[in-house]
């Protein structure tokens, strides 16, 4: 096999898809620190960065889709809701300083 930074477009988004499925399982109530951790990734280099970065496009895009109970929704909106001010101002900073 080859390095991520090799690997094709869907390799990634499928690594991808398993984070985000995991993040919509289990987040907040078993694993509190998921969005910190996804976070963190984005101050990576290469890779690490990238596939961060796709993961907080898709968590969005899956926690609202089909599939997820009314209840599950509102809880992880709420959580989201909690988090996106912190959020939103560090994707600010990486966009202001180019690292994104």
């Amino acid at each position: 096999t080859r390095g991520m930074l090799e690997e094709k477009r869907f390799i990634k988004e499928k690594v991808v898809q398993i984070v985000t499925r995991l993040f919509l399982h289990d987040w907040p109530p078993r694993w509190p620190t998921a969005l910190s951790s996804v976070k963190s990734l984005t101050m990576q280099e290469g890779v690490s960065r990238e596939l961060a970065l796709i993961t907080l496009r898709a968590i969005p895009e899956e926690a609202f889709g089909e599939g997820v109970s009314v209840q599950r929704r509102n809880e992880m909106l709420q959580a989201l809701h909690a988090e996106m001010p912190t959020l939103l101002q560090y994707l600010s900073e990486m966009l202001r300083h180019g690292a994104a």
